[in-house]
């Protein structure tokens, strides 16, 4: 991603911590996420090799290790993302590196691979060649966890929040890449208003009983289909890596 990479170069001061995840709640708040929204999709033994691609400054990873999670490794393009993870958040199991070159060199390595809020700062040539490594770099029956805005959302402030976005997907054409690059989808879900505090559960009531039925009939009565469910600003696609015979 050549044509990005001054941007890369200042993005945890410009983007990645310009809100409140600097603070201590907000890495916390990151902990109860993933364990809340991705908790279910992780490999059971806390064991597995994980690897996660485009770790930023190393808020899921360090979620991981509080998790239990011991043998995990995330890899980023930017300096200054990796320098905060590692003189910050304390973390030696991160390194700066291009995704791509990286995988290339990991064939049949990784049990799990993470991808979030990744996949969305890709022209679709290089997407594909992504894919393709990712397939090559996991185990048999590996699996991907991928977090990428949805297209379906109204008024998202994902897709075109950070200038390094080229694109936002739906559940079908999360499905359309992982059936390209030869995975088997396993799942699609929305990622609903995390519930930590009187003000989110409110929200989230007003989400499942109010916003998200009226979503769904508008999609009905202008497509004349129900046709995808996940309407929230991010979406979550699982897929595997199946045995050759």
């Amino acid at each position: 991603m050549p044509q990005y990479i001054d941007l890369y170069t200042k993005y945890t001061s410009t983007s990645a911590l310009s809100g409140d995840l600097r603070s201590k709640a907000g890495r916390a708040w990151t902990t109860k996420y993933i364990r809340k929204s991705l908790g279910h999709f992780l490999p059971i033994d806390k064991g597995a090799s994980i690897l996660e691609i485009g770790c930023g400054f190393g808020a899921c990873l360090k979620s991981l290790a509080e998790l239990g999670y011991s043998n995990c490794s995330g890899i980023d393009l930017s300096d200054e993302q990796i320098r905060y993870a590692i003189d910050v958040l304390k973390l030696n199991n991160v390194q700066k590196v291009d995704a791509i070159d990286f995988l290339k060199t990991k064939t049949n390595t990784f049990n799990c691979i993470l991808a979030l809020d990744f996949l969305e700062h890709f022209e679709l040539p290089d997407l594909m060649v992504l894919g393709k490594t990712i397939v090559e770099a996991l185990k048999p029956d590996g699996i991907l966890i991928v977090q990428v805005p949805n297209g379906l959302s109204p008024m998202n402030p994902f897709i075109y929040g950070d200038l390094t976005h080229v694109r936002a997907f739906t559940a079908k054409s999360l499905q359309q890449f992982y059936l390209e690059i030869n995975l088997q989808p396993t799942g699609f879900c929305e990622t609903p208003v995390y519930v930590y505090n009187s003000t989110s559960f409110f929200r989230n009531l007003l989400w499942k009983a109010l916003i998200k039925p009226i979503l769904h009939f508008f999609a009905i009565v202008m497509n004349g289909t129900n046709g995808s469910t996940i309407y929230t600003a991010n979406l979550i696609g699982t897929a595997k890596k199946l045995m050759k015979n």
